[in-house]
């Protein structure tokens, strides 16, 4: 039995949205930074003309060759009020908006928690279980291997949600820092489609996996290098992303047109670039993975459709599992 307060918890998090909620607030924090943008520019009128009164009053050969029509200076000035105001109104909704998203995150973070504990508890009741049937009677042995399968299957999920909160690194501040060449790297490529997976089921990806996954689809998109994005989560991934120990990975066909395969080398270039370890394969639908691996995975999605690019999001690695570095050199 689950404590009651775990109990409690969970029901919390299945029945909000915790992070569509954030997801909102992200998006007014950035009409509030716009906010604050334009009353900049309002203000500019009237500093222009400050700047022309001062020219023409202390330099002598511009005390006539300047005018400054007064009805244009109270434009001006009228302009700089409102600009003032949109200032104050964003400056105010950009702390109320970090607030909020600070506050989020730690729900989103302790809902994780949750979910881990959860699972430890599963565990040790299945490990219990499998136990009490082994001592009853040797006649109930199918029983008791379905539920020494149903341990591992919990003994591997606890395994590796412990391992990904251990290993929470920052890679979505990597991206964030370095977004600018991020975007030009991919800029080229405009209008491609690609297909963005989450390592496990929806709401089961661990939080800066799951961090990582929303930076790139926002840096990938019309805010960014303007790549037509989808994004999809692949339920039985077992591996935590593209090798044994975690890290991003690249899948395109090897029947997708020269422009897809470069888009997908500029991808897997750019994130081993700014140290995001990914490694990148070719398919094809001769090889039927779908059949043998599930239909969504990403090997699958890309035989399917030679037009996209699938980007798995695994795992951080905290290491060049691409060996990009060492290529590099």
């Amino acid at each position: 039995m689950l404590p009651p307060d775990l109990v409690a918890k969970l029901s919390e998090c299945a029945k909000s949205n915790f992070v569509g909620a954030r997801d909102v607030w992200f998006s007014r924090q950035s009409i509030f930074s716009w906010a604050v943008i334009v009353g900049l520019i309002l203000e500019g009128p009237e500093l222009a003309y400050d700047m022309l009164s001062i020219v023409r009053s202390n330099i002598r050969r511009f005390r006539y060759s300047i005018i400054l029509l007064e009805n244009r200076v109270e434009l001006a000035k009228v302009a700089a009020f409102i600009g003032w105001i949109f200032i104050i109104v964003g400056l105010l909704g950009e702390l109320r908006a970090g607030s909020r998203i600070a506050d989020l995150s730690a729900i989103i973070q302790g809902c994780s928690d949750a979910e881990v504990k959860e699972a430890t508890l599963e565990t040790g009741d299945a490990a219990a279980s499998a136990k009490t049937a082994r001592e009853e009677a040797h006649a109930v042995e199918e029983k008791a291997d379905a539920l020494d399968l149903r341990l591992n299957r919990a003994s591997r999920k606890l395994t590796g949600m412990e391992e990904q909160v251990r290993i929470q690194g920052p890679r979505w501040k990597l991206l964030e820092d370095n977004r600018a060449a991020f975007v030009k790297a991919l800029s080229p490529f405009a209008g491609q489609r690609i297909t963005v997976v989450e390592c496990g089921a929806w709401g089961k990806v661990e939080i800066e996996a799951f961090r990582l996954t929303q930076e790139t689809i926002d840096a990938l998109g019309d805010r960014g290098a303007g790549w037509s994005t989808t994004l999809l989560s692949w339920v039985e991934c077992g591996t935590g992303g593209g090798t044994a120990s975690g890290g991003n990975l690249i899948v395109f066909s090897e029947d997708g047109d020269k422009t897809v395969k470069d888009a997908a080398q500029a991808l897997s270039g750019i994130l081993n670039k700014i140290e995001i370890s990914t490694v990148i394969y070719p398919t094809g639908p001769r090889w039927n993975l779908g059949a043998i691996i599930g239909t969504d995975a990403p090997w699958a999605l890309a035989a399917k459709d030679p037009t996209t690019v699938v980007l798995l999001v695994g795992t951080n690695p905290m290491f060049d599992v691409a060996g990009w570095k060492k290529r590099k050199k």
